[in-house]
């Protein structure tokens, strides 16, 4: 469960950084990095719920 739980966050880390390089737009790069905190913020949440559940 953790390493499934760390290879999503890490497989999402390499896909934000890979569109942080194709697009040097700030924008762009600010709205990705937003999606990416989030999906993270979800995933620590199922995380911590399974466990705790």
């Amino acid at each position: 469960m953790i390493q499934l739980y760390i290879s999503c966050y890490l497989y999402s880390q390499s896909i934000c950084i890979h569109y942080l390089n194709l697009y040097e737009n700030v924008f762009v790069s600010n709205f990705l990095l937003i999606i990416n905190f989030v999906y993270f913020s979800f995933l620590f949440y199922v995380f911590i719920s399974t466990f705790l559940l």
